[in-house]
């Protein structure tokens, strides 16, 4: 429901975010390679975020972090 009075409604809507971490060394130091996926399959959608007010959902977004201990 978007509206107080339920007189205004969205759909639902299924969507798929994954992650990865890969654990290895590099030069000798321990080091995580992470990888998201948000929004995989690039859905539209609104999100709800009070009463009455839309948000357009983020399309697809994909991130990669490298950490590693100095």
């Amino acid at each position: 429901m978007v509206s107080v009075d339920n007189q205004v409604r969205l759909p639902a809507r299924n969507l798929i975010d994954l992650g990865m971490r890969y654990r290895f060394r590099m030069l000798g130091k321990p080091t995580v390679l992470r990888v998201q996926g948000q929004n995989i399959t690039n859905n539209f959608s609104w999100d709800v975020v009070g009463a009455g007010a839309l948000m357009v959902h983020q399309p697809r977004q994909i991130y990669a972090k490298l950490t590693t201990d100095l």
